[in-house]
């Protein structure tokens, strides 16, 4: 650890973040691992985020089985929805049908905040009239509308 420079963690991330949209995924996750180093145990929620971008860069260069390390370290420390995705899609990469549905049935354990009366509302029907617009409106849909106009060009 540097004493000099107590945001050198931070700074390491900023430039595997660089080296990765440059698609120089092994200096990325050079950078990312020594952020790790850096940063120590008290940044948790910062380890888990670092700790994904190297499994994303793994995943880019084609490396499963490493990528599948880092998302694994993160479904048991702090399990999150993308992460347990990216997971899924690396054992349905190598073809392992059987860690494939354990990841599965893991993600769909997975508990986000804001998501606990989501299944309720919608059985009950009492989805509202703001969701009903936010949901026509969503990002998503605005870039498919985009897609197909493109397309029709």
């Amino acid at each position: 650890k540097n004493k000099q420079y107590p945001q050198s963690g931070r700074l390491r991330v900023n430039m595997g973040n660089i080296y990765f949209k440059q698609g120089k995924f092994p200096s990325a996750i050079k950078m990312y691992r020594m952020a790790l180093d850096q940063i120590g145990n008290t940044g948790k929620e910062l380890r888990f985020k670092i700790m994904r971008n190297i499994g994303n860069a793994f995943v880019r260069m084609g490396n499963y089985q490493d990528a599948i390390m880092s998302y694994e370290a993160i479904m048991e420390g702090r399990p999150d929805f993308q992460s347990g995705f990216n997971l899924v899609v690396c054992y349905f990469a190598l073809g392992d049908k059987e860690r494939m549905k354990k990841g599965f049935a893991k993600l769909l354990s997975i508990r986000e905040p804001g998501m606990e009366n989501s299944n309720e509302e919608e059985e009950n029907g009492n989805e509202t009239d703001d969701e009903e617009e936010n949901m026509e409106d969503d990002e998503l849909k605005r870039v498919q509308k985009e897609k197909k106009a493109q397309a029709k060009h």
